[in-house]
This record gives structure tokens, sequence and C-alpha cells, in this order.
């Protein structure tokens, strides 16, 4: 599936729904065909950290998530959205 299709897919729909922001930059990830390790290396983190984002509804690193979300392509409202309570 081409990157820009992967954002308005039912399962990218599905974890902004449950607000799950890690299961969105996974799955950019995946998308793209990274490793765990390779989104660490962009970053300069290890993977450890990696899996620690991506298994979390919630972030403890809004920065780290942010920067884990460009690089693997999640839109900015779409993040927005998995972070977004108000209704």
């Amino acid at each position: 599936m081409p990157i820009d299709a992967l954002w308005p897919s039912d399962k990218a729909r599905a974890l902004v729904t449950a607000h799950h922001t890690g299961g969105l930059v996974r799955t950019g990830r995946t998308e793209r065909g990274w490793r765990q390790e390779d989104l660490g290396t962009r970053l300069g983190c290890s993977t450890s950290t990696i899996s620690r984002l991506e298994s979390r509804r919630l972030p403890s690193d809004l920065r780290l998530l942010r920067r884990a979300a460009e690089e693997v392509g999640v839109p900015t409202d779409v993040l927005a959205a998995s972070l977004s309570f108000g209704g």
C-alpha cells in the first residue's frame, strides 16, 4: 500500500480512535519495511526505546513521539487526532 493511502485506512482510523499513538508509529515503520533498529538509528535511540514507544498508547516522551511520527510519515493531523481526548 502506498504510504499516503495508509493514513485514511481502517487500520489507521482504528488506532486514532483507540488513541494508540505508538501503534501509528509502528504502522508507519512497518509499512516502510523498517525494523525497530532502523528507526532507532534514525532517531539516535535504542531498539528497546522504539519498542516501548510503539507499545504504549500514550508516550512518556512527546518530543520523541513527534520525531518518530515525522520520520515514518504519520501526518500531523493524524497524530494530533490520536492524542485528542476532547471530542
